[in-house]
């Protein structure tokens, strides 16, 4: 996603006209989804492009937004997604239950414009923030792993990168493998096949060599 890309928000509420407020004081600053229930927007989260924060109702018939949390945070994508609950339930005891659910913020309605942008603008920071720290841990971890890795785009099998571990088990260079694809290496072969050929890898998939 290029870094000015508006950010996409899922405002899950079982009332329409609610949904219009929300959307009307965010559209201005993010791409804005929606849903009426919480199976949709569980369908929603889970799709091939989950939003990056979700406003959610609790009060909703059906499943309740504290299901439509704790479904969510089960998910390996889902739990990655911020969790603000909008909703008119001002209990402690349901506050305590949004946070204990993996909420990260709970704002009671009626909603205050500023707060709502403030409090997302924060959670997406923190998000961002969050995700940088990962990925400089897997890259530390990437290249100084013992065990040769190798990173393949799904469907091409053209390889992304290869750690230094791997490049020493075959005793070449990184610039041999960059741009090629896994049918390219004739090590892999034996387990790949050709590429009138190909296996059927999985995302994820570990493929093991031993260098005899």
């Amino acid at each position: 996603m290029p870094a000015n890309a508006k950010k996409t928000i899922l405002i899950v509420d079982d009332s329409p006209d609610n949904i219009a407020i929300i959307e009307e004081i965010l559209k201005p600053e993010y791409k804005i989804l929606a849903a009426t229930n919480g199976e949709d927007a569980l369908a929603i989260a889970r799709g091939d492009t989950p939003p990056d924060l979700i406003l959610l109702d609790v009060m909703m018939p059906g499943m309740d937004g504290f299901e439509v949390c704790r479904r969510l945070k089960e998910d390996r994508t889902g739990a990655t997604i911020p969790v603000i609950f909008l909703t008119a339930k001002a209990k402690a005891t349901d506050e305590r239950m949004g946070f204990e659910l993996g909420a990260v913020d709970y704002i009671r309605k009626p909603v205050e414009p500023d707060i709502v942008k403030a409090r997302i603008m924060t959670h997406l920071a923190q998000k961002e923030e969050a995700l940088r720290a990962s990925e400089l841990r897997y890259r530390r971890l990437f290249e100084t792993m013992k065990t040769g890795i190798m990173i393949v785009e799904m469907g091409t099998g053209i390889i992304l990168d290869v750690n230094p571990a791997l490049v020493e088990m075959i005793g070449s260079s990184q610039e041999t493998f960059m741009g090629e694809t896994l049918w390219d290496l004739e090590f892999l072969r034996p387990i790949v096949g050709t590429k009138e050929r190909k296996s059927a890898l999985k995302k994820g998939e570990y493929v093991r060599y031993k260098d005899r």
